[in-house]
């Protein structure tokens, strides 16, 4: 994952619903504003003021050197009392032919080792787009400390409430078709104003094949007893992968690269011992 520092200043295009209003309306505007609001003020978090800042935190490349996937913050300003006011949206944001998946028509996320495949449907947010929304709020300070408000109860949001670890599972293109994929998302509580981080995640480089929620990609390898010894080949396009050998499946196993030369068929010599083989990606 490329994560990219760069921040951009919010814009100030936040809804202006009530911006005209003079006079007492204002301090009318203002209490009507509040009593919609979660009264917690910013001390009671982990940080203090929202996020004022728009950017994209991390950007999701599948070693493919594309950019398929980016996690993004969108904090809106507004003025529309004299006080500040901010609208805080975060997005899992597709590019071009990727896709986020639906575990189950009435699912979004996916559950440890659960397979992401074709069978998967794909994820329209109703608006046109594809982007998952991934929380937010809505912030204005007061002479009594900042004030939060949850927008997601019942909206968009509202798959990820009350849950602090989701795995998404996601879908795109390369020149030799379709590779799914997934990432996980955690957050220390449920409390709607702690975001979501983005944290591991994994692809399978073979297309069409699925790949199960929270775990690496199974890779066949295929065997052939030869009269020089056991011949193992994989997919061609794994030749930069490194092959690993154990003599046990314990918890506890080592295991040890294979020399070889480059490519994606080695020969290994004949033995008496049990060993296992597998594909680690470099």
């Amino acid at each position: 994952m490329n994560v990219h520092p760069k921040r951009v200043r919010a814009g100030n295009n936040g809804a202006d619903f009530i911006g005209g209003w003079k006079g007492w309306r204002w301090t009318a505007g203002l209490a009507l504003l509040l009593a919609s609001f979660t009264c917690l003020k910013a001390a009671d978090f982990d940080y203090s003021p929202p996020i004022r800042e728009t950017s994209r935190q991390a950007w999701l490349n599948f070693g493919g050197g594309e950019r398929e996937f980016y996690y993004s913050v969108v904090s809106e300003a507004n003025d529309p009392f004299g006080q500040p006011w901010f609208r805080v949206s975060l997005a899992l944001v597709v590019e071009e032919d990727s896709r986020v998946l639906r575990s189950s028509p009435s699912r979004i996320y996916f559950s440890d080792g659960e397979e992401i495949s074709s069978s998967n449907q794909a994820y329209e947010n109703g608006g046109g787009s594809y982007a998952l929304w991934m929380g937010g709020y809505d912030a204005v300070m007061t002479g009594e400390g900042w004030f939060f408000h949850d927008p997601s109860a019942g909206g968009a949001g509202a798959w990820a409430r009350r849950l602090t670890n989701v795995i998404i599972g996601l879908r795109y293109q390369r020149y030799d078709g379709t590779h799914y994929a997934w990432i996980r998302f955690t957050r220390a509580d449920t409390s709607f104003t702690t975001v979501f981080q983005p944290g591991e995640f994994d692809w399978n480089p073979i297309a069409e094949a699925p790949i199960r929620a929270g775990l690496p990609p199974v890779i066949p390898i295929t065997p052939e007893v030869t009269a020089q010894g056991l011949r193992l080949s994989w997919s061609r396009s794994l030749a930069g992968w490194v092959l690993e050998s154990t003599g046990t499946l314990s918890d506890d196993a080592a295991w040890v690269t294979v020399p070889r030369a480059p490519g994606y068929v080695v020969l290994v010599e004949p033995s008496n011992d049990n060993r296992y083989f597998r594909l680690r990606r470099p």
